[in-house]
């Protein structure tokens, strides 16, 4: 449902702009599965990961 909502891939289109971090969605899990495969920083894997929340919790 949310991967198909016009607001939520526009919030999340801002957050890609904002962070300049590219995450391919395709659903919730999917999205999750694919920050926790990045070689990043715990912080970075967080704040992402709350940036993709609180778009799915606005929706």
């Amino acid at each position: 449902m949310f991967e198909h909502c016009k607001w939520t891939k526009e919030i999340w289109l801002e957050v890609h702009k904002w962070s300049g971090v590219r995450i391919h969605a395709g659903g919730i899990r999917q999205v999750l599965k694919n920050i926790k495969k990045k070689h990043w920083r715990k912080f970075q894997k967080e704040v992402i990961t709350s940036c993709y929340g609180v778009a799915l919790y606005h929706t």
